[in-house]
């Protein structure tokens, strides 16, 4: 499983390499310096990376804590030499690549056909804010690579039943959970994978409760590192209270529009579902009005952009409904499964925005869900899919890292 796994993850990682590698030398920007900051830290202190002072908005504050400490531990070797852009991205794509086979990999023990796992991973390649976010120094890509690769463990460990699966998926789905915390409801997503089978009480009952012993571990391994690492000047919260801050009921309405408009711009599934499956999406053609409507009256009475917008996210609810409407009828947990972890990024929607970051813990689930309806679809529909997926993604994608790097490159200039 593993070697075809990496045989056919090939085509998703040298596409990314060729998008890529011309951005090695791309400036910082952003939250890139917040992690690099605690890289720096770590350096002196590896326990404690965020217990230090740092200028985030007006005045210095705090760190502690502000994000898990993985990404501060990936971008040592970056400030160990001298804080080297082209070794921080390296790190990033590296995480990438890892998250491409991840994905492959996982796509295959959930019983897809080998090509269907080779689309899989050229779609989260290709996709638009994977591209984008794989061009930075933060830490939503190798959240991305061990959430999936946490999961594709979690399933090897159902199959296999070897100690050492069972360890690397507690492990890497706590590592995934200390990167972002949003990823901790993989959790529930890698118990239904566990179980193997549609949910129901007689389901649970032919489970055994020491399948799932990995999934409860993971919580408890964040909380012990979590512990240790905890910032040792008492009361600290400084920016790491930030969040909380800026967290309101007020902001979950208009984070929602951004969620279902991320599915159709930037993340690939709105529009190749609705390519593949056309008759059940645009069926409910109510679904996509009420959710045009909804979406283009909150964007007026809150100036949240452009209505030419609320279409997509109208779109977005009618294929977001037809997924788990379609997983539930056919009684498949894989694709309830898939259809659940698509919905892992509204964890932050109380936040002050939702930007396409968070979305990337779901890419993955994206890609094996498109991959999977594409490859029991008629060729020509399936390649116009994948195809125009691909395509239209590669040239956002690009369109963003140039962007990027031209902002990013003011200070230099």
């Amino acid at each position: 499983m593993i070697r075809t796994g990496l045989a056919r993850s090939v085509p998703a990682v040298l596409l990314a390499l060729a998008v890529l590698l011309p951005f090695h030398e791309k400036a910082f920007t952003v939250d890139d310096t917040t992690f690099l900051f605690e890289a720096r830290h770590a350096l002196e202190d590896p326990l404690h990376p965020s217990a230090f002072d740092m200028v985030w908005t007006e005045v210095p504050e705090r760190v502690s804590l502000m994000s898990g400490p993985v990404m501060a531990w990936l971008l040592m070797p970056a400030v160990a030499a001298g804080g080297s852009e082209w070794v921080a991205h390296a790190t990033v794509l590296g995480m990438l690549a890892v998250a491409l086979f991840a994905t492959v990999a996982l796509a295959l023990r959930l019983q897809a056909s080998p090509r269907a796992a080779m689309y899989a991973g050229l779609l989260v390649a290709a996709a638009p804010a994977v591209l984008g976010m794989a061009g930075t120094a933060m830490a939503d890509v190798p959240a991305m690579a061990l959430g999936v690769l946490g999961l594709e463990r979690s399933v090897a460990w159902r199959d296999g039943r070897r100690a050492h699966q069972a360890i690397a998926a507690a492990v890497l789905l706590a590592l995934a959970a200390l990167t972002r915390s949003h990823l901790v409801l993989l959790l529930p997503i890698a118990a239904l994978l566990v179980a193997g089978e549609f949910p129901g009480r007689e389901a649970w009952r032919r489970s055994s409760w020491r399948a799932f012993v990995p999934i409860g571990a993971a919580p408890v391994i964040a909380g012990a590192i979590l512990y240790v690492i905890r910032d040792p000047q008492p009361g600290a919260a400084g920016i790491a209270a930030a969040p909380a801050l800026l967290s309101e009921a007020a902001n979950i309405l208009p984070n929602g529009v951004a969620f279902l408009v991320h599915w159709t711009l930037v993340l690939p599934l709105a529009l190749p579902w609705a390519v593949l499956r056309p008759r059940p999406v645009f069926r409910r053609w109510w679904l996509v009005g009420l959710g045009a409507i909804g979406a283009g009256a909150l964007m007026v009475t809150r100036r949240l952009g452009p209505l030419w917008v609320a279409p997509l996210a109208g779109l977005s609810v009618a294929v977001l409904w037809d997924v788990s409407a379609d997983a539930l009828k056919r009684r498949d947990y894989v694709q309830l499964a898939l259809a659940c972890w698509l919905f892992a990024p509204l964890a932050p929607a109380p936040y002050s925005h939702l930007p396409p970051k968070y979305m990337l813990a779901a890419a993955p689930a994206v890609a094996i869900l498109v991959a999977r309806a594409a490859i029991d679809r008629a060729a020509p529909r399936a390649r116009l899919a994948i195809v125009g997926a691909a395509v239209a993604g590669l040239a956002l994608g690009i369109a963003i890292l140039r962007a990027d790097a031209a902002f990013a490159g003011l200070g230099r200039r």
